[in-house]
């Protein structure tokens, strides 16, 4: 990777929602040789896609004032609590517009200048609605992603959430190894956000002092069979490539009809709806 230059020396990490990815960049926002951008940013599926030809000033601003990354810049956190009170906020927002408006940056990825001001500043949504069908549809878009990756038809290293979290130590010794920097167990076992301890994002409200295993087996005690049934109507053909075997005998069309806990009737037409779409290009 040192032979690459900047702009190709990304590496991203994806993955369904709370499924670790970002305990996986806590874990190695500290480490030396990384920089590490602390907040998701809907680059890829809003600037590259809704708004790739609204021009620069349109995406700078989406960047800075709409997408999650938006904290960085002064602006209210848009979900969770994230503390970057000491981050430097306003500096960042004008380094960042320098370079984007730079002439000589024209034809340069508004990404990769995000992380360019980041490391010229080293050197010197809670609403409770939800779209259940959300949840399957990231989590098969990423095991699709996993898929591809281990046969090799991608670049990349597949990181399991249970293995992250029942035995952190050997899979952070895996994903230094990927990226050809220096495992210290000091570093990259002490989660951090920009620097400072991070206690965790917890679906359940719970922070920790350290890596926690007890997500693993939440869902056992806290998923009615009719949720269980509900992502197995969606993942169960990809489910035993991941080492998840099915804990019930057959999809039932009840597991798709019935309302979800907390599901309002919007969010549920519009769930089976997309479920009803997808499941159709599938065949």
């Amino acid at each position: 990777m040192e032979n690459l230059l900047f702009d190709q020396r990304a590496c991203f990490i994806a993955g369904a929602a709370k499924s670790g990815t970002t305990l996986l960049v806590s874990l190695l926002d500290s480490h030396p040789e990384l920089l590490v951008m602390p907040q998701d940013t809907a680059y890829f599926p809003t600037v590259l896609t809704k708004y790739r030809t609204r021009g620069r000033r349109t995406q700078f601003d989406y960047l800075t004032k709409e997408s999650w990354t938006n904290v960085l810049f002064g602006f209210q956190a848009m979900r969770g609590r994230q503390d970057y009170a000491e981050f430097p906020k306003q500096k960042f927002l004008e380094t960042f517009e320098r370079v984007a408006f730079d002439p000589a940056n024209a034809n340069r990825d508004l990404l990769v200048l995000m992380m360019a001001a980041q490391i010229a500043l080293e050197s010197t949504r809670k609403t409770r609605r939800f779209s259940v069908y959300y949840v399957v549809a990231h989590w098969r878009a990423a095991a699709k992603l996993a898929r591809k990756i281990r046969a090799r038809e991608i670049p990349g290293l597949v990181v399991g959430y249970e293995d992250l979290a029942l035995d952190p130590k050997m899979s952070m010794q895996k994903v230094c190894d990927y990226l050809e920097i220096d495992f210290d167990p000091e570093v990259v076992l002490n989660p951090t956000k920009v620097g400072r301890s991070w206690a965790g994002n917890s679906a359940a409200g719970v922070r920790f002092s350290e890596i926690s295993a007890a997500p693993v087996t939440r869902w056992k005690n806290e998923l009615h069979e009719d949720e269980v049934g509900w992502v197995e109507w969606h993942c169960r053909d990809l489910m035993p490539e991941f080492g998840f075997e099915p804990r019930l005998n057959r999809g039932s069309l009840r597991h798709f009809a019935k309302p979800i806990r907390g599901e309002r009737p919007k969010e549920f037409l519009k769930s089976r709806a997309y479920s009803l779409r997808d499941r159709f290009a599938r065949s």
